[in-house]
């Protein structure tokens, strides 16, 4: 009797535990690991850029790359603030009523910041050489002899735009841009006034 009650007293104890039970679909989702969207969009995320050319009435006239944020391309005031800024001899005038600093980029952009010595018709200027109408034709930009530059100064003009105003040369009228779709009725609406055939 005194043996058998030694061994009851030194049984060890069962320490085993019992397997927690899972009692709903939202603790079992708090025990399985989720994969973080935060990394898998690092993962597939590439970072891209675009090239930019300004030049003229800059601090730093050059090529500078601009990131691409998402599907968002980069502004016209970025690529300033890259070249440093307006330089102080900078033609304010043209540039408060043609510059625009919210417009968005394409890659190989070119852009021209005139100085204050440049007049109106000098900046706006292409290889016009005179003629019938005078002095009034050196202030507009001929649709069939202006290059991707000077086209690119015309409103809602921006690259792709102006090759294929290039592309689509030679033009009889103003009009045959619109009709054979090479221009929408509002870019000729907004640039009537400075551009000729």
């Amino acid at each position: 009797m005194v043996f058998l009650s030694i061994g009851i007293l030194m049984k060890p104890e069962n320490t085993r535990e019992e397997p927690k039970e899972i009692k709903n679909d939202q603790e079992l989702s708090t025990n399985i690991t989720q994969p973080k969207e935060s990394a898998e969009k690092e993962l597939f995320t590439l970072t891209k850029e675009i090239w930019a050319d300004i030049g003229g009435a800059v601090l730093r006239p050059g090529v500078y790359a601009l990131e691409v944020k998402g599907d968002q391309q980069p502004r016209m005031f970025e690529l300033v603030k890259k070249a440093g800024g307006f330089r102080n001899d900078a033609n304010q005038a043209y540039l408060a009523k043609n510059f625009n600093l919210a417009v968005t980029l394409s890659d190989a952009q070119k852009v021209y910041i005139p100085f204050d010595w440049e007049n109106e018709s000098t900046v706006i200027n292409t290889s016009s050489t005179g003629g019938s109408e005078g002095g009034q034709s050196e202030q507009k930009i001929s649709m069939n002899t202006a290059n991707l530059t000077q086209l690119q100064t015309l409103r809602g003009v921006g690259e792709v735009r102006a090759q294929a105003i290039v592309e689509g040369r030679p033009y009889s009228s103003l009009e045959e841009l619109v009709e054979r779709k090479i221009i929408p009725q509002s870019v000729l609406d907004n640039n009537n006034e400075i551009i000729s055939i």
